[in-house]
């Protein structure tokens, strides 16, 4: 395939393997490195740093997740033995428990074998983090040298990748397409700063879509055995052995169920999406009106599993003007959910009779702990439908079947990460700031804000928010990055502490999150001593990491320690405040001289539940 300009075009296929680590499913790793390739890297290298850098921007800004199995894959599922699968298990498990950069760190130095050095220009402290990372799993796999094939067990428990690599160049393709939620310099400047208006949709209840009779839509076997796009020969893969879904077998379900003509127009625009799947096994699962969105979902099987493609588009519209809206390759059992539109509904498609736990997001109790919310929701044809998550990206849901036994943990995204509405009117004026660094910067502000907003879904008016520090760091593109660091006050009185950067290069804008942590109510956020990590990524496919360190007045060093016997590191700071190229990524404890509390954001998040 050929890129702009008559360039080779990247074939990213042996990057599945890997993306599916680093997020712990096979779906959202797949829609991960789509988003990467749509970004046209030049050599694999540069699209396995993007794709670090996409997964560890993403979990820092968009509610954190270590990552899960999408599915229970059955013992006797054709292509694993059960005893391979229980290893797999146990050692998904052990990823799981470890911290975003501890995994990364881990899968990078296992699974794509790079050297020490090149680990390290990915993941700062890369060292540390995997002596941590390989003795939280001694557990599960005591010897490290085992890693490597027991991270190549959890990878078959979705079948080989190269089928799914002969799909990326069309989804990558679709991404281009799609819509981007990036924002140029003049439009970002020119929004307003105003706390106090809402920017998360209201929360209301799951709904149920409406009834229809129940059809079935399926493609009629009458295309080429091979299909032709570009240089690339596209060839039909053998369906799966693995059991059938019953929900391939439940028909068309939504209120457009019954319009065959509807139907097969979608099944028609699915094609080329779909390439790869015979066409006898492509089908479409879901049309309808739900909300305030025409919805629809559209499946093909192959090897690999079931290939999902999700559609969105308003209110009676026709299949023409419905837009490609994420997807996802894998296991398809109890469940299919997805998170479609804008803003982002959650519909999920289970057995009529199982029951789903749809979590819409994280409360933060009176303590300062984070706690993650679950709702029961039953339906009686079996489609769920709500707001995707809090901040309109995400969902968690589990699947109980009617003798309670617990058949299925998902999470559902969308095609792109939410990036959240413009926070507009003055920003508080900052406690202490470096030099030109009050009134705090626009982007930078939204940025902070949204690392409480994303996941809890309070809107903006129900905060108090203090700026207690306001500059700028490093990044990889020699640019600036604007930095802040923000007090939240809860509307239980629970404080958050946030700290956030952004980055403009080429006119065109990054933002990310340096973490985020709990303080009980009653907590004076001007006698709070605040240690940020920040690993701030640019035009670069490295990034900078920096220890942001603010204090109360009259504080003149902050130390910082490893807490396993290491030297401790003094922080000198000047008029309340210091960043510094941060020495170690295993400084875990923070002591300050004077009263209140430390709030020490680095691996391990206050959202991480």
């Amino acid at each position: 395939m050929r890129g702009r300009g008559g360039t080779p075009e990247l074939d990213g296929h042996s990057l599945l393997g890997t993306a599916r680590l680093l997020t712990g499913s096979p779906g959202a790793g797949a829609d991960l490195l789509v988003r990467v390739l749509a970004r046209r890297p030049a050599t694999r290298e540069a699209a396995l740093a993007r794709l670090v850098r996409a997964h560890r921007g993403r979990h820092s800004g968009l509610g954190r997740n270590a990552g899960s199995i999408d599915a229970e894959v059955p013992t006797d599922a054709w292509w694993v033995s059960p005893a391979d699968v229980s290893a797999a298990r146990a050692t998904e498990a052990a990823l799981d428990r470890l911290t975003l950069d501890q995994r990364t760190v881990l899968v990078l130095t296992h699974a794509e074998q790079l050297d020490p050095g090149a680990v390290g220009r990915l993941v700062p402290g890369a060292a540390g983090l995997l002596r941590s990372a390989e003795a939280q799993v001694a557990a599960e796999v005591p010897d490290p040298a085992d890693l490597p094939a027991r991270l190549d067990g959890v990878l078959a428990l979705d079948g080989s990748p190269d089928g799914a690599g002969l799909l990326l160049p069309l989804r990558v393709r679709a991404a281009r397409r799609s819509r981007r939620l990036r924002w140029a310099t003049a439009s970002a400047v020119a929004a307003a700063l105003v706390v106090g208006s809402v920017l998360v949709p209201g929360d209301g209840g799951p709904a149920e879509s409406p009834a229809a009779a129940p059809s079935t839509a399926t493609a009629t076997p009458a295309e080429e055995t091979s299909v032709s796009d570009g240089s690339v020969t596209f060839f039909p893969l053998e369906p799966s052995a693995a059991p059938a879904s019953p929900l391939l077998t439940l028909g068309t379900r939504g209120s457009l169920a019954g319009d065959q003509a509807y139907l097969d127009a979608l099944l028609e625009a699915a094609g080329p999406v779909l390439l790869g799947t015979p066409v006898a096994t492509r089908r479409v699962l879901f049309a309808g009106d739900v909300g305030d969105q025409r919805v629809a979902l559209v499946v093909g099987e192959n090897g690999l599993g079931v290939l999902q493609t999700w559609y969105a588009g308003p209110i009676g519209a026709p299949v023409d003007q419905l837009q490609q809206d994420g997807g996802a390759q894998g296991p398809l059992l109890h469940s299919v959910a997805g998170v479609v539109g804008d803003p982002g509904l959650f519909i999920a498609l289970v057995v009529p009779g199982d029951t789903v736990e749809y979590s819409p997001g994280v409360a933060l109790d009176a303590t300062g702990t984070a706690v993650r919310e679950w709702r029961t929701v039953e339906s009686a044809d079996g489609v769920l439908v709500g707001p995707a998550g809090k901040g309109g990206t995400t969902a968690s849901y589990r699947v109980v079947r009617p003798d309670g036994s617990q058949a299925e943990v998902g999470e559902a995204w969308g095609a792109f990460g939410w990036s959240g509405d413009p926070v507009t009117g003055p920003a508080p004026p900052a406690l202490r700031a470096g030099p030109g660094r009050d009134p705090v910067q626009a982007q930078v502000f939204t940025a902070a804000l949204h690392e409480v907003l994303l996941p809890t879904g309070i809107s903006a008016d129900q905060l108090r928010v203090s700026v207690l520090w306001s500059g700028e760091v490093p990044s990889s593109s020699g640019q600036p990055a604007d930095v802040v660091v923000l007090a939240v006050v809860l509307p239980n009185g629970a404080v958050v502490t946030t700290t956030a950067w952004s980055v403009t290069t080429g006119g065109y804008g990054s933002t990310g999150g340096c973490g985020s942590t709990g303080h009980p109510a009653g907590t004076d956020p001007a006698t709070l001593t605040v240690v940020a990590r920040c690993d701030v990524w640019a035009d670069g496919d490295q990034p900078l990491s920096s220890l942001v360190v603010t204090a109360p007045a009259g504080t003149g060093t902050v130390t910082l320690g490893a807490g396993d016997g290491g030297p401790d590191v003094p922080i000198r700071l000047s008029r309340g405040w210091a960043v510094a190229r941060e020495p170690d990524a295993g400084l875990t404890t923070v002591t300050a001289p004077t009263p209140g509390r430390v709030s020490a954001a680095g691996a391990g998040d206050l959202w991480d539940v």
